[in-house]
């Protein structure tokens, strides 16, 4: 879908978004459903599922995304500087 936003809906020929912006879409886009059980939040907080025992029952897909790419980038980072 941000393939096709970008190139076919325009957005990229336009030259409204820049490179970084384009990077950062794509990036987003492969991320967002990293590790993602295809349960939704309301379905875990219903079935009392640890992770929203774990977040509080506060936006647990994206909370759990952010701590899962955190650490894969700063294993990626240290990896690098050794």
């Amino acid at each position: 879908m941000t393939h096709m936003l970008l190139c076919h809906g325009g957005l990229i020929k336009s030259g409204l978004i820049s490179i970084t912006q384009q990077l950062s879409s794509y990036w987003s886009a492969a991320v967002h459903d990293y590790e993602h059980g295809g349960l939704n939040n309301d379905f875990l907080i219903k079935t009392s599922h640890p992770l929203a025992m774990r977040y509080n029952d506060q936006s647990l897909w994206r909370t759990t995304t952010c701590l899962l790419l955190r650490s894969f980038c700063l294993s990626q980072s240290m990896h690098t500087l050794r």
